[in-house]
């Protein structure tokens, strides 16, 4: 990734008159795409010099200005050289399950092309786990150096002072909808000390945040934060949450929510939770469940048990991923409200409500909270949703 930026500066060198065809047919002479991480990196200083060689050299007669001579050979790569199959048109680019009817032709156009746009989609594909120069079955190692500049795992990443409801913290680099997010779920917890006031740690409400990506040797959903009163300690947590890679299934719901559950159990039962207190799982996401732990066979058996309109929020039998959740949401309400919020233009409305409607935390219309889809928004509209369902509100009784 480093060297990248080191041999294509942003003052870019690229001949000016060099047509695109030119270019990707004499770019580079005999450069064979190193097959393990030692070949590459042992092959990564005659890369350089090849390619700082390709902006300054001059090629043959009706070459263009920086081809590099080739001699009898005459081989050929593609600028930059085939790596790995991790290509722009790959990564999930466009999502193609959320948004069914995205063109790809935008993307393949990007093929082969250096530039500011293509360098920040490669930071945000690799995400914040993502290793680029190891191979997808391992680079999510939080072992593994090299993580993109982007990433708070990475010594390079430049943190930024921002201010939020009167407090101040350090955010990472701000890609959104990820940054708008840390942003909204501050100033809900914010909502959550507001209501509270001073009172004694004891009998104030506990927050607890649970992160949630993919699943496998390096992802599970985790307590970030146990339930405590500490309502700024757990600001600061939310203030470095940042995406994973594209790579995968990245929205494991289903043991995400059963893990938020167990954690607010009771201490009896295993859990951090108090007798006395009320519980709400707040749920935002931005993406669509695809990742599973439940059996088929507990969803199909805990169907049986519904009536006929709760079992008609379910979606086809077999559909795991989307019912377990939507199962543990029904399974638990009368133990405490969850409150599913779809953040982001791939948020799945439509799959909200169908978990609010199973919880009992729908609006009279049937609906789940709603965002606008503009990261500019998500704040004061996370703040007011908070406000709406966690601030005591009088109520006239006969």
């Amino acid at each position: 990734m480093g060297w990248l930026e080191e041999v294509f500066p942003h003052d870019s060198g690229t001949p000016q008159a060099a047509p695109g065809e030119a270019l990707r047919n004499h770019a580079l002479a005999g450069i064979n795409a190193p097959r393990t991480i030692t070949d590459r990196l042992a092959g990564l200083e005659s890369d350089l010099a090849a390619l700082t060689l390709s902006r300054a050299a001059v090629g043959g007669a009706g070459d263009p200005v920086g081809t590099p001579r080739q001699g009898s050979t005459m081989r050929s790569r593609w600028l930059p050289p085939s790596q790995d199959g991790d290509r722009i048109t790959g990564m999930n680019n466009p999502n193609r399950w959320t948004f069914s009817g995205a063109s790809r032709s935008p993307v393949y156009a990007l093929r082969n092309k250096l530039g500011f746009l293509t360098y920040a989609q490669f930071l945000q594909d690799f995400g914040r786990d993502r290793s680029p120069a190891y191979g997808n079955h391992e680079n999510a190692d939080p072992g593994l150096d090299g993580k993109t500049p982007l990433s708070v795992d990475s010594p390079y990443v430049r943190l930024h002072r921002e201010s939020v409801g009167g407090r101040t913290f350090q955010f990472p680099p701000r890609t959104q909808p990820m940054h708008a997010l840390r942003r909204s779920l501050i100033a809900g917890l914010d909502v959550v000390d507001e209501i509270n006031g001073a009172g004694r740690p004891e009998v104030r409400d506990w927050v607890s945040v649970v992160t949630f990506d993919g699943l496998g040797p390096y992802h599970q959903p985790e307590v970030a934060y146990e339930l405590s009163a500490d309502y700024p300690a757990a600001m600061e947590v939310v203030s470095k949450l940042q995406a994973v890679g594209d790579v995968g299934a990245t929205t494991a719901l289903d043991p995400a929510v059963l893990l938020a559950q167990q954690h607010l159990a009771p201490i009896s039962e295993g859990g951090r939770g108090r007798v006395f207190a009320k519980k709400v799982i707040v749920i935002v996401s931005d993406g669509v469940p695809n990742a599973w732990t439940t059996e088929e066979s507990e969803v199909a058996a805990y169907r049986t048990t519904l009536e006929e309109d709760d079992a008609a929020e379910f979606y086809a039998a077999g559909a795991t991923w989307l019912n377990a959740p939507l199962m543990h949401a029904s399974k638990w309400k009368s133990e405490g409200k969850t409150i599913p919020i779809g953040m982001g233009l791939g948020a799945d409305h439509e799959y909200a409500d169908r978990m609010a409607r199973l919880s009992n935390t729908a609006d009279s219309s049937g609906s789940s909270p709603r965002t606008s889809g503009n990261p500019a928004m998500y704040e004061s509209e996370l703040r007011r949703i908070f406000e709406d369902y966690l601030r005591p509100s009088p109520k006239l009784v006969k």
